[in-house]
């Protein structure tokens, strides 16, 4: 499994979590943690951009 492959899964996860969860708090933690697995995906096999290039 690649990186990017487990980030996804661990987001799905997540996800998954969240919509099992029945306090709030913690819904809206596991939905975080899926939205930062996503966050640190890489992109696959488009080349990192530069955030300074304008």
């Amino acid at each position: 499994m690649n990186k990017r492959d487990e980030c996804q899964a661990n987001a799905t996860e997540c996800q998954r979590m969240a919509d099992i969860a029945k306090d709030p708090l913690d819904k809206a933690l596991w939905a975080v943690m899926a939205g930062h697995w996503l966050y640190v995906s890489p992109a696959g096999d488009a080349p990192p951009q530069n955030p300074l290039k304008h």
